[in-house]
């Protein structure tokens, strides 16, 4: 997938997975401990997605959004 089109499809399969996790209050799936989600994702408690498939291991760039689990920047980084 070209660099526009991924950033795009990711920028809003995040944003989606991100609010459906707000409004089940989901914690960390790191360290377990509550995501405070009003905090920006690019702050070191603030949420981001972890691949539940990791890259590494043959998992896909833009996976099925249930294959993304939320996570504190820190403990995903």
């Amino acid at each position: 997938m070209a660099g526009r089109q991924y950033g795009a499809t990711w920028t809003k399969m995040r944003n989606q997975r991100i609010r459906q996790a707000a409004d089940h209050n989901e914690p960390c799936c790191r360290c377990g401990q509550p995501i405070d989600y009003q905090l920006p994702g690019n702050t070191r408690w603030g949420p981001t997605l972890d691949h539940l498939d990791p890259l590494a291991h043959g998992g896909d760039l833009i996976p099925d959004p249930d294959r993304l689990a939320p996570a504190h920047l820190h403990c995903n980084s």
